[in-house]
């Protein structure tokens, strides 16, 4: 017999970049306990991210803010990049 959720070892995400913190997002979601650890002592105060891609968004559909996200975003419509 395969073990439930609730008995599973907790998950250790190592890195809490985009990809450590989706994975969060779905262990929570699915009640996995999990702890993250980082290199970096504390949290980046500026973003990096300049779109969240089509993928991204299907995602956070699944996971229940991709309209709360988007609404939170800013839209634009030409991106240009210098030489």
């Amino acid at each position: 017999m395969a073990p439930t959720i609730s008995e599973q070892s907790p998950v250790l995400i190592v890195g809490a970049g985009p990809t450590g913190c989706i994975l969060a997002l779905w262990l929570q979601h699915f009640g996995t306990p999990f702890r993250i650890i980082d290199r970096n002592a504390f949290a980046a105060d500026t973003s990096r991210a300049m779109v969240v891609h089509a993928r991204t968004l299907e995602i956070y559909r699944m996971l229940g803010f991709a309209d709360k996200a988007i609404a939170g975003g800013v839209i634009v419509e030409h991106q240009g990049l210098l030489p």
